[in-house]
């Protein structure tokens, strides 16, 4: 459980610094403990044997392959930045959200088909489809951070930076 000493010591190293009035750094440590949610969640679940759609195989396969059990994982880690969010102001914790968002995507379509990976072309509307939900949430946070005076963190701009590399990765691939 390497990986927990891991994310408590980001946490709290990233929760200690905030206090001591380094704003930046802080908050990329308690991001750095935010993404290490899906090797975390991971973990528990191997340790448990517990995959909801089947054996992944390792944890190496999370990022190019899509599955069913990553769904979790996922799920995990939007949950923890939101968390992460509700108590550090910090706008790099979208990030691991819109990232995971699109993943959950990915395995979420995969699953509804009942297949463990997607045709190209499904791949694609599925990137449109959330591109364009990631793009109005973006919207709405850019509108309603706006206006409020006290924040001065570019969370959205998190979102329009997920929806150009989910493009990038569906053409890499």
């Amino acid at each position: 459980m390497t990986v927990f000493v891991y994310a408590a010591l980001a946490l709290g190293v990233g929760a200690w610094l905030r206090t001591r009035n380094f704003p930046v750094a802080g908050g990329l440590l308690v991001t750095v403990a935010v993404s290490l949610t899906p090797l975390l969640t991971y973990t528990i679940e191997h340790k448990i044997g517990f995959w909801p759609v089947g054996n992944p195989g390792r944890y190496g396969n999370y990022y190019p392959l899509i599955h069913g059990s990553w769904v979790i994982m996922e799920l995990a880690t939007i949950l923890a930045a939101a968390l992460a969010l509700r108590f550090v102001r910090f706008g790099f914790l979208v990030a691991p959200i819109a990232f995971s968002f699109w993943f959950l995507s990915m395995d979420m379509a995969a699953r509804l088909e009942k297949v463990n990976d997607l045709p190209w072309d499904d791949r694609k509307w599925v990137s449109v489809i959330v591109g364009a939900v990631t793009m109005g949430i973006g919207y709405g946070l850019d509108r309603t951070l706006r206006k409020d005076a006290r924040v001065s963190e570019d969370s959205p701009f998190w979102c329009y930076l997920s929806i150009w590399t989910d493009g990038v990765r569906i053409r890499i691939s």
